[in-house]
């Protein structure tokens, strides 16, 4: 199983009434999905982008489960998230392939995630409730047939609509390291063999087997 650090997050922000949507936000404290009302009329709508460094995983394994991590974040933003989730928040998860930049991405810019897998983050049962051993599998295994365009995931609400409501999970600029969004990853050895042995080239015996088997070659 291979741990992997977040690598960089971005907050993806867009204030109908302010122009916001060419503003990056990637020093946010936050990887959130939320709407609340604007200051002055519109809506105020954010999504979370997250990505991990994929590189630890080598070439030849094969991804057997993916559990992500990501804790809540409270007394880190304003009203009315100062206490952290809030509302109707039921959110996904989906995987991304496309380039984004921490520093230079907006909500304009923003790119484009994986249709096929997502994976559903049920409404929250408390404001401060972490979200532990998420089951990414899916998402992690698609973005792995293609690595090295391998990007992340994105979070966004089911229903981006009022009244308030969002999940506010802490961003790797969270002062405690404990708080940021943790990827594991669990894979197999791939031989590289696939179909490249017909079943008269071996002989497989006893079977059945109590303590040892024994695998023979023709060659």
């Amino acid at each position: 199983t291979y741990e992997l650090p977040i690598k960089r997050d971005l907050s993806l922000g867009f204030h109908t009434n302010y122009g916001t949507a060419n503003n990056n936000f990637g020093n946010a404290p936050q990887t959130a999905s939320f709407i609340i009302p604007g200051a002055q009329g519109g809506v105020n709508i954010n999504k979370g982008l997250m990505d991990f460094d994929w590189s630890l995983i080598p070439a030849n394994e094969q991804i057997i489960e993916a559990r992500l991590d990501l804790y809540a974040l409270v007394n880190g933003m304003n009203s009315p998230f100062q206490n952290g989730h809030l509302g109707m928040n039921e959110s996904y998860l989906k995987g991304v392939q496309s380039a984004w930049n921490e520093y230079s991405t907006t909500w304009n810019t923003q790119p484009t995630s994986l249709t096929s897998s997502q994976v559903i983050l049920q409404q929250s049962t408390s404001p401060s409730q972490d979200y532990l051993n998420i089951d990414v599998t899916t998402i992690v295994q698609e973005l792995m047939q293609n690595p090295s365009s391998a990007a992340g995931f994105i979070l966004a609400l089911s229903e981006e609509q009022l009244p308030d409501r969002g999940l506010i999970f802490a961003s790797r600029e969270n002062s405690n390291p404990a708080k940021h969004p943790t990827l594991r990853v669990t894979t197999s050895c791939r031989l590289g063999v696939e179909n490249a042995i017909k079943d008269s080239d071996l002989l497989i015996y006893p079977n059945p087997a109590k303590t040892d088997l024994f695998i023979t070659f023709s060659n």
